[in-house]
Parts: structure tokens; C-alpha cells; sequence
């Protein structure tokens, strides 16, 4: 998961959630399905690779990138 950028909260631009749970552009990296409760982690946005789910939350969610910690 190196793309997730260095130690510390995660970068803006790297967090995204939508209904449908894709990638909007290539900086996505966390990406929260808000009507299915999947995150999934993206190594390169909107590229070819496909997202791996990582985790199943509750639906409706309001997260963000403040939500995320790298370690």
C-alpha cells in the first residue's frame, strides 16, 4: 500500500467516496462505497488495476480523509 503516500494523515486528494464506489482520477487511493459499506484500497485510482476491498462499513457514511491514519 505505498501509494497511500508517507506516514501520517492521509492526503486529501487520496480519499474518495461515491455511491457506485469507484475512482473518480488518479490520485484515489482510499475509496468508500457509500449505498455498499465496501472500502477499498486503489494502488492507482482510475487506472487499469482493480480496487481490494479492505473493509465493510455501515452505509451513509459521512468520512473523509481526516478519518484515515498511515502508518
Amino acid at each position: 500500500m505505498a501509494a497511500l503516500g508517507p506516514v501520517g494523515a492521509l492526503a486529501a486528494a487520496a480519499f474518495y467516496q461515491s455511491a457506485n464506489g469507484a475512482a473518480h482520477d488518479e490520485s484515489d487511493r482510499i475509496i468508500y462505497n457509500t449505498d455498499g459499506g465496501q472500502l477499498s484500497y486503489d494502488a492507482d485510482g482510475d487506472g487499469g488495476l482493480a480496487a481490494i476491498q479492505i473493509a465493510t462499513l455501515s452505509t451513509g457514511m459521512n468520512l473523509s480523509a481526516d478519518d484515515f491514519w498511515v502508518i
